[in-house]
């Protein structure tokens, strides 16, 4: 009786069992899910190596901005190196001298050696670096240098105390393209006796590779 009233109104009559066609389907929905984990799959792994790239050319800048301080410390100190300094270079500082890289370049950098709170020379810090705070950059020495025929270590050595070289000299004895200046700190690449060494990571911060700042000023990296 219904139906045949709602038939005289003009109302569709709907078949019994019928559905609703704008919902979706179970096997629509897991073609969907399956869908959607495809394009998970091609498009996170690319995000990563994005964002390793961007975090890779950041430490890579910063490295070149080390050494064109670098050179004009030594343009301004009768072309000799910055030093002594400790092998791990730590990138906070404040107004008393240390023996600490950043410390010397620390105005060449757009920071500030001589003020009284505790100052950050962010072109020692490396995004990838998982406690940056402790050092995430290493300069050279006989070890990262082995074999290039240095007359001593680059920029020095606190204790026992020896002089940083004369870019001269340096050059006289070995390319500067060729010998490390500053490179990425890890466990494998710094003295276990360095102060800071149990904070470090054990492998290159940059997956397999290195960034390496030499002392002809550019940056490369090498993979281990």
């Amino acid at each position: 009786m219904e139906a045949e009233q709602n038939k005289q109104r003009g109302f569709p009559s709907e078949a019994p069992g019928t559905m609703d066609r704008s919902a979706f389907t179970l096997v629509e929905l897991l073609a969907l899910v399956i869908m959607l984990g495809f394009i998970s799959v091609l498009v996170v792994p690319a995000m990563v190596r994005g964002r390793q790239k961007t975090i890779e050319t950041v430490c890579q800048s910063n490295l070149k901005a080390i050494g064109l301080a670098i050179q004009a410390y030594s343009e301004d100190n009768r072309y000799i190196l910055p030093g002594p300094v400790f092998p791990l270079a730590r990138p906070g500082l404040d107004r008393h001298p240390t023996n600490q890289l950043a410390w010397f370049l620390a105005n060449r950098l757009g920071s500030s050696a001589t003020i009284a709170r505790t100052n950050v020379v962010l072109q020692f810090l490396c995004p990838a670096h998982p406690f940056a705070s402790t050092g995430s950059k290493v300069v050279a020495d006989y070890g990262l240098n082995e074999g290039k025929g240095l007359p001593g270590p680059p920029f020095g050595c606190p204790s026992p105390v020896r002089a940083p070289l004369n870019l001269t000299s340096l050059a006289a004895s070995a390319s500067p393209a060729a010998c490390m200046a500053v490179t990425d700190a890890d466990k494998g690449n710094v003295n276990p006796t360095a102060d800071g060494w149990s904070s470090l990571p054990y492998q290159p911060v940059h997956g397999r590779m290195r960034n390496q700042l030499f002392f002809d000023w550019h940056v490369a990296g090498k993979t281990w």
